[in-house]
């Protein structure tokens, strides 16, 4: 698949940030406190004066949190970064941690000299991050290229995931990244982890028959819905549609 050729070419060569914002009193002030953090909605500079970063073997990953309790991870696609999660962050921040980490190469995490930023190696700087933030296991939300990257994290590390929910994404009958080769598709048909799939149908990059191939080929698949005319990167546009099947996979109200 060219995008996908076109993503290892240019990954190393992504600038550190597509969306940065001004960073005022009023937006740090948003960012730090605890009721207003819950409860106002991020713009770019409340998101970007919430950032934080992470001191990791891969390098230092940036990432936003809001909330508390159990963590929910959120996996950005290309080119994107953690900011196109701000509306479920908002919405869901009263039910979990929220973690939105911005993938090595893109966005704002500053990448370790010599460092892969292949899909296995974002799964396994994704461990590091989890380890650096104490938490042992999450709930995992991913879209496109996050979705590669979990569905290996989910293959590699089980115990780690308790429920996944995934958007358009790459899928093993749809010309997948050399990542998901060797076949992983008997570590999916083994997955005990309740997955969900949510699929725009306007999307002209990833193939149609993927949202049906993923429902057969995981474990416990929870279904599939469909979202008429939404294209490749939906969650960012309809983030209620997210939060509520977030909240129905969880068994929150």
């Amino acid at each position: 698949m060219r995008r996908r050729e076109f993503i290892e070419v240019a990954a190393s060569a992504l600038a550190a940030g597509a969306l940065v914002g001004c960073t005022s009193r009023e937006a740090r002030d948003d960012a730090s406190s605890p009721v207003a953090g819950a409860r106002k909605p991020m713009n770019a500079a409340a998101f970007h004066a919430a950032r934080q970063f992470a001191e990791t073997p891969f390098g230092r990953i940036a990432y936003v949190e809001r909330g508390t309790g159990d963590a929910a991870l959120f996996l950005h696609g290309f080119p994107l970064n953690g900011f196109q999660w701000r509306g479920a962050l908002d919405r869901l921040s009263a039910h979990r941690r929220c973690v939105a980490p911005d993938f090595l190469a893109m966005g704002y995490t500053e990448v370790a000299e010599g460092q892969s930023v292949a899909p296995e190696a974002q799964a396994a700087m994704l461990v590091a991050l989890l380890d650096s933030l104490s938490i042992p296991s999450v709930d995992l939300v991913a879209n496109d290229s996050g979705g590669t990257v979990a569905q290996l994290f989910v293959t590699q590390h089980p115990e780690r995931v308790r429920t996944l929910l995934l958007t358009n994404c790459d899928a093993e009958n749809d010309s997948p990244p050399p990542a998901l080769l060797p076949v992983i598709e008997p570590a999916l048909k083994r997955s005990t982890v309740p997955t969900r799939i949510v699929w725009g149908t306007g999307d002209t990059i990833f193939s149609p028959a993927s949202p049906d191939y993923l429902d057969r080929t995981f474990g416990s698949s929870r279904g599939v819905r469909r979202v008429e005319g939404a294209k490749l990167f939906f969650p960012e546009e309809f983030p209620d549609l997210i939060a509520e099947e977030a909240r129905g996979l969880w068994g929150v109200g």
